[in-house]
């Protein structure tokens, strides 16, 4: 069964056609790359699952589901940028436990699970500045997970990083998403990248 199907989407910036009856599918647990040069689209995509843009015409749906018309926040989509986008503010834990809605109790052992899934459960009380750019792109990550998102997209996520942290972290996650058999689609522009992390590629 599809987890995610993006069908016959047209979406458009002013007379800049990015999508002309696009298609995509991913089954459950299946893990995607979009890769494309820079301008071909590969991030509006995601902003389109998210529910960050509407397209002109198409549907997006996400287990079965016809979300095309639905706000982000109604989605259950986790993303996770090229820059993590951590709340400065808040702890490890409670960035987090940001997206977890359980009672007390429940809520600190979802959080820890996560925290350990990632290797960083001695990191919650730390604050983002205190952490690694790879420390921080793994709790942006555990912080998705913990919400229990349908699907898990990741726009550039290992970019930034210097190349031996970027092929630490990548397998880290690979190994993480495939235990936690969650739907992922991944946004590169690197052809090794796409052929080692995911299971099918889509060219944009």
């Amino acid at each position: 069964m599809s987890q995610l199907d993006v069908a016959q989407l047209n979406f458009s910036y002013g007379e800049n056609s990015l999508f002309k009856d696009f298609h995509l599918s991913l089954k459950a647990g299946e893990v995607g790359a979009l890769l494309g040069p820079s301008g071909s689209g590969k991030s509006s995509l995601l902003h389109l699952i998210c529910g960050f843009l509407n397209p002109q015409s198409g549907q997006i749906l996400i287990g079965g589901e016809d979300v095309t018309a639905l706000p982000p926040e109604e989605r259950n989509v986790g993303v996770v940028f090229q820059d993590h986008a951590l709340f400065p503010h808040m702890s490890v834990s409670e960035n987090v436990g940001f997206g977890v809605r359980s009672p007390s109790a429940e809520r600190e052992r979802i959080i820890h699970r996560y925290l350990e899934l990632v290797h960083l459960a001695d990191r919650g009380k730390s604050m983002p500045s205190e952490l690694s750019g790879g420390e921080c792109q793994r709790i942006a990550i555990a912080r998705c997970l913990a919400a229990e998102p349908k699907i898990l997209l990741l726009d550039e996520a290992f970019s930034s990083l210097d190349e031996e942290l970027r092929l630490e972290l990548r397998e880290d996650v690979k190994k993480i998403i495939s235990e936690a058999g969650l739907t992922t689609l991944l946004v590169t522009h690197s052809a090794d990248e796409a052929k080692s992390f995911s299971d099918r590629i889509f060219h944009l």
